[in-house]
């Protein structure tokens, strides 16, 4: 999700990775949609379910199912560093009084998720609550671009965004710039621990490997030590 039949392009949005900024410059954004053309553009919730986190194989499957040929579509994603996808995750929850997030310090948060994600077998897409994605490895979400005979062209989100409006204007008609959406702020304070980042190491070590993270807290992260000089925490700059 989404996709443009009209410019054969399809966006396959991963949750915290800016991937409602990129569907309001394309003017897909579920909220911005007349409801009649959300199954269109994969946009949203249609007959109770929801479209909005497709995976390229459903997106895939889903083009096929209405006649298209996949192989016609260019794909692209943006994917984020693990560490910060996290953190803005848990910003997010808490903004929106989600109850997974109630009650909960950034630490405890992430603690919670990855007991849940133990309990049930290392099951990401079960992990909270049915129909929550946005706890799977980005990797997963790009799984299965092989079927649509056609690569997937994967944007990092530190890069900044105006690669992924030159990628869609590929086709020779302009956009504009793409509009910074559903940002939450950084606390100038939040502390990200060792714990933190253990869990999230963990749990998105593929992530880490495929877009070339590295494993650790990002660097750009001021790092206080304790009375020893051991690393016991990093504080994120607010934005």
């Amino acid at each position: 999700m989404p996709v443009l039949p009209s410019r054969r392009l399809a966006f396959i949005h991963i949750p915290k990775c800016a991937g409602s900024s990129v569907e309001e410059m394309l003017g897909v954004h579920p909220e911005a949609l007349d409801p009649a053309l959300r199954a269109h553009h994969l946009s949203g919730d249609v007959g109770g379910r929801r479209l909005q986190h497709f995976t390229v194989a459903e997106i895939v499957a889903a083009l096929r199912a209405r006649g298209e040929d996949p192989a016609e579509y260019r794909y692209g994603a943006i994917v984020r560093d693990p560490y910060r996808r996290a953190v803005s995750e848990f910003l997010w929850r808490r903004r929106i009084n989600h109850p997974s997030a109630r009650g909960h310090d950034l630490d405890s948060f992430m603690e919670a998720i990855h007991e849940r994600w133990r309990a049930d077998d290392h099951n990401y897409w079960t992990v909270t609550a049915r129909g929550d994605v946005h706890f799977v490895p980005q990797v997963r979400f790009l799984e299965g671009g092989d079927a649509a005979a056609a690569p997937i062209e994967v944007f990092r989100l530190e890069d900044g965004l105006e690669a992924v409006a030159a990628w869609v204007a590929a086709d020779g008609r302009p956009v504009g710039p793409v509009p910074r959406v559903n940002v939450s702020p950084v606390p100038p304070d939040l502390e990200v621990s060792d714990r933190f980042r253990a869990i999230v190491t963990a749990m998105y070590r593929c992530d880490l490997a495929a877009f070339g993270y590295p494993a650790a807290a990002p660097p750009e992260w001021r790092l206080h030590g304790s009375p020893t000089g051991a690393l016991t925490d990093a504080r994120m700059p607010a934005p």
